[in-house]
């Protein structure tokens, strides 16, 4: 999804959606509504008022989805109390209805909140709900085999931690690898130049002006890696003479070591490679070092 429409569609959810979805979803099953106030409630008695064991919910199931899209905006909003809540409700998810269970873990948890082009996506709010699937016997072990991959590549590379080191080729030919670049912070790009969304940011990212001036100031540097295995598309990328042009050594291997669900895909790194943002969009980035700058 390009970054400007992931942008438009998140912000309509936040406009949009939040003050309408409870009401439609309650006005439907006749159920109170659930507290949506993070201000006055830590959000653990959200689903209170929603019986999981009533399975007529299925042949409605925007009856589900869309009091569950609301919670998760509301769960990206507010810290405190955020662990109890998820907590609340996969304690309550994980007795429900067998049919609403599946339904909840592959059509709403999972494809909300872990799906690349999704605008709900949350990788930590996931990443908690997923540590519950994960210890719970009445997942089966094809569902348990998915999420435990998922969780494992959730885990790394996490903010205020060392990025994964990995090996790649510079233009000439030579071998580096991440550790060994200057200690300076970092824009690390993954991307392939064919696709229409890199081609986009990457036309964004050079006609920053915040960010060029960084780079000729030598405050950060842009590290562009190539994550396929097609030579010449690489050679050929015509980006800015001022970032560093690399290609994976171990393209199959590197999918391992970051999530690369989708390109193209950011990360910014300070000058001892710790993890700032993960995964970021090109405009939060911008933004953040738009902040910095003031």
């Amino acid at each position: 999804m390009m970054p400007e429409l992931y942008l438009l569609i998140r912000r309509w959810m936040l406009l949009t959606v939040l003050p309408v979805v409870v009401l439609v979803a309650c006005a439907k099953t006749g159920q109170a509504e659930p507290e949506s106030e993070p201000v006055k409630s830590s959000l653990t008695g959200y689903w209170d008022s929603v019986d999981l064991n009533n399975d007529s919910l299925i042949l409605n199931p925007e009856l589900l989805l869309k009091p569950a899209l609301n919670y998760f905006i509301l769960l990206e909003h507010t810290e405190m109390g955020k662990e109890a809540a998820v907590e609340a409700f996969m304690r309550k998810l994980l007795r429900s209805d067998t049919i609403i269970l599946r339904y909840m873990m592959d059509n709403v948890i999972e494809r909300y909140l872990y799906e690349a082009g999704s605008p709900a996506r949350n990788d930590a709010t996931y990443l908690m709900m997923l540590n519950y699937l994960l210890n719970n016997s009445r997942i089966d072990s094809l569902s348990r085999s998915r999420f435990a991959t998922q969780a494992r590549l959730l885990s790394q590379n996490m903010p205020g931690l060392r990025a994964n080191n990995f090996e790649f080729l510079f233009s000439d030919g030579r071998n580096s690898d991440l550790f060994t670049l200057p200690e300076l912070p970092m824009l690390l790009y993954f991307n392939n130049p064919d696709c229409e969304a890199c081609k986009q940011t990457t036309q964004l990212l050079a006609s920053n002006e915040i960010l060029n001036n960084a780079i000729k100031a030598n405050q950060i540097q842009v590290i562009t890696v190539y994550v396929d295995r097609d030579p010449e598309i690489w050679r050929s990328a015509p980006f800015p003479f001022s970032w560093t042009k690399v290609r994976a050594s171990h393209p199959d291997t590197l999918t391992d070591l970051y999530d690369l669900r989708a390109i193209p895909c950011l990360y910014l790194l300070d000058s001892q490679k710790k993890v700032v943002f993960k995964d970021g969009l090109a405009d939060e980035i911008l933004l953040y070092l738009k902040q910095m700058k003031k």
